[in-house]
Order: structure tokens, then C-alpha cells, then sequence
């Protein structure tokens, strides 16, 4: 993944009206945490951060106070309605030591349809660690060969080069069975599953065709 440089502002002045002013005036408040230094208030200009942020950033250096500093994104506050960006939280990072990282999953080419199989999604990412220069965007995972019966596994995903896991091997992300089949997979931190039913269409009777245990007149 792309590190963005994106220059910021130190904020002296905090508290709820100062934010409000600071977005009105099109920047986003901020904090920048970590590596046993202080927490520092920062702002940055909120139309650069969002152009960025569409192409899936994560990872940023800051320039700021003649410095630069790379910092992961952690967290993202919206406001009430969430439709826009109130308040970011960055975690200061050494470019030469790995972090721990969750990264999406991208399922692609889901199996042939079965009646009654149930193709369910129990997690969709998983915690990886490399370098903060190797954190990929998102991992791909192409199940167009599962089978009734089977899953897939964090330890089956194919991770980029400098990159290694650091979820439990075992840990299910998708199960293909049959509706009645009990999956033993549970979901991580209590997210909901999300199961999709692959069912063929019921043939259509012909015109004319007579119901059943009825007798033709």
C-alpha cells in the first residue's frame, strides 16, 4: 500500500466549539498517538484526506513542525447521520518495525449454486503484521472451488511477500453446507454472519398440468 504524505496542523486550542469551527472552516480535527510519546492535537485539511481515503489510504506520513512522521489510521468518527468525517485517531508507527494490522478480505467467484446450500460469510478480514511500507490494501480470495461440506480458513489465504498472519490459522472466514448442516465457526468479536442461500429456480409446470392429488376431469 501507498504511504501518503499529507501535511497537518498542530491545534492548541480543543473542545467541542473549536472543533466545530476548525470543520467549518473545512479541516478535520485530530490526534496522533503512540510510540510512547505524547498524544498530540492536529487538523488537516478535509478535502485532501477524502480523495485519499476513496482510494482505500491507510498508512500516511505527516509533515509537520518541519517533521515527518508515518502514522496509521485507526479510527474514523462520523457524525450522527454518517455522512461525514467529524474526527480521525492516528497511531504513530516506525517504518522499521512490523504492526498488526486488520485487512479486508475480498471473496470473488462464488461456487455454482445448490438447493438448499448455504454459502455463509463468517468473517471478512484478518489481523496481518509486516512492515507499515508492505501493508497491502486488501487480500483476494478466489472460492470458486469450494465445495459442499467445506471452508476456508485464515491459513488459506495467499499473503503478499513480507507479509504473515497473525490470526489463528484456524480461524473460519467462509463455510459452503447445506442449511441444516450446524457450523461450528463462530464469528469474531460477535459480528453478525452474513449467509447467502444458493438455491436453483423451481421448474415451471407446464400450462395444462394437472395439480397434484387431483384428479383429471
Amino acid at each position: 500500500m501507498e504511504v501518503v504524505m499529507l501535511p497537518v496542523e498542530f491545534r492548541e486550542a480543543t473542545g467541542s466549539q473549536e472543533c466545530k469551527r476548525m470543520r467549518n472552516a473545512g479541516r478535520i480535527p485530530a490526534v496522533i498517538y503512540g510510540l510512547k510519546r505524547e498524544a498530540r492535537a492536529i487538523s488537516l485539511e478535509s478535502h485532501a484526506f477524502d480523495m485519499v481515503m476513496r482510494k482505500g489510504a491507510r498508512m500516511f506520513e505527516f509533515s509537520v513542525g518541519g517533521k515527518t512522521q508515518m502514522c496509521l489510521l485507526k479510527d474514523i468518527g462520523y457524525n450522527s447521520l454518517g455522512d461525514k468525517i467529524v474526527h480521525l485517531d492516528f497511531m504513530r508507527v516506525d517504518d522499521k518495525l512490523p504492526v498488526t494490522v486488520n485487512v479486508s478480505v475480498e471473496f470473488s467467484n462464488p461456487p455454482l449454486p445448490l438447493t438448499g446450500a448455504l454459502l455463509e460469510f463468517i468473517n471478512r478480514d484478518i489481523h496481518i503484521s509486516c512492515l507499515p511500507r508492505e501493508l497491502p490494501g486488501v487480500l483476494q480470495c478466489n472460492i470458486a472451488d469450494l465445495k459442499v461440506g467445506h471452508h476456508i480458513e485464515a491459513k488459506d489465504i495467499v499473503l503478499p511477500a513480507g507479509v504473515t498472519l497473525a490470526d489463528p490459522p484456524h480461524k473460519t472466514l467462509v463455510s459452503y453446507h447445506y442449511k441444516n448442516a450446524e457450523v461450528e465457526a463462530t464469528p469474531v468479536d460477535g459480528a453478525p454472519t452474513e449467509p447467502i442461500v444458493l438455491t436453483e429456480k423451481k421448474p415451471v409446470e407446464a400450462p395444462g398440468t394437472p395439480e397434484k392429488g387431483k384428479d383429471k376431469k
